[in-house]
């Protein structure tokens, strides 16, 4: 074989190693992106499951809530022991400037201080259930005044919120409620007698202090 062979051969085999190399680092870059595009959407399916099971979970606190109004809707308005304005045991705080739920999305101050929040929604959890992730359920009203701590008569908001059970995913869900009964508040004391009764001493009949609205008397 003569040099001017060998020479050529040289040359062959440098460009065929360098298409070789081009070749492997297109590969590389192909796989490297084709990983990246699979990590991002492995992360936005993640995020919108978290999403959803957030949302399935503050749902959950709102029903919860919900049935929690409807079983005690005559204590909204009562001061009696027990009652949601018992002035010895209050329940409502008014919401000023907070951003924490439910008087705030936890960034921004939602309700403010013409609002009061209630302070012990009890969990209304079902026996035995099992929960991946939280749910907590409140109740907010319409404050009688603006800076008050206890509820006006009508509008009750209620609000779930729900935390995904890695606490990535948090959703928070509201519907509002009215309540028109004929009292706003119920006597904390009526008396009731069949037929006739003896009374003896004085006895002085007042309207219901607050059975138009707090402040308002009324009686029927």
């Amino acid at each position: 074989m003569s040099p001017l062979s060998l020479v050529g051969f040289r040359q062959d085999g440098a460009a065929a190693l360098g298409v070789s190399l081009a070749l492997m680092v297109v590969s590389a870059i192909i796989a490297v992106g084709a990983g990246l595009v699979a990590a991002q959407e492995q992360r936005s399916v993640g995020n919108e499951v978290r999403a959803l099971e957030a949302r399935s979970l503050a749902e959950a606190g709102l029903n919860r809530a919900m049935i929690y109004v409807r079983q005690n809707f005559q204590n909204v308005r009562a001061t009696a022991t027990g009652g949601w304005m018992d002035p010895t045991a209050r329940r409502w705080t008014n919401c000023g400037t907070s951003v924490t739920p439910p008087c705030g999305d936890g960034t921004v101050n939602v309700f403010n201080n013409r609002w009061t929040a209630y302070s012990s929604v009890p969990n209304l959890g079902v026996s035995g259930e099992t929960l991946q992730g939280s749910y907590t359920g409140h109740l907010v009203a319409r404050a009688s005044a603006a800076g008050a701590h206890d509820p006006g008569q009508g509008l009750i908001q209620v609000v779930g919120q729900g935390v995904s059970a890695d606490g990535q995913g948090r959703a928070l869900v509201r519907q509002g409620v009215v309540f028109q009964p004929f009292l706003a508040s119920r006597p904390d004391a009526p008396l009731i007698a069949a037929g006739t009764i003896g009374l003896s001493g004085t006895i002085s009949v007042v309207a219901n202090p607050n059975g138009g609205g707090s402040g308002v008397p009324l009686s029927a």
